[in-house]
């Protein structure tokens, strides 16, 4: 199940994009990445948000 929060994220980056915002998403598929993807294609955010997977903490 996706948690319904990314997809609010997503739907309110439609309104900021324009104002030259960008939006990263981290951590591990828990098996919504497909879904995600698709929203984001659906919603025409290709260019918009990034999907950079796992993050390594830096020390």
């Amino acid at each position: 199940m996706v948690h319904n929060n990314h997809i609010r994220l997503l739907k309110a980056m439609i309104h900021l994009k324009n104002e030259g915002f960008k939006m990263v998403f981290t951590g591990s598929d828990q098996g919504n990445m497909k879904y995600i993807k698709g929203k984001i294609s659906e919603l025409g955010l290709e260019d918009d948000v990034l999907l950079l997977g796992l993050v390594k903490k830096m020390s």
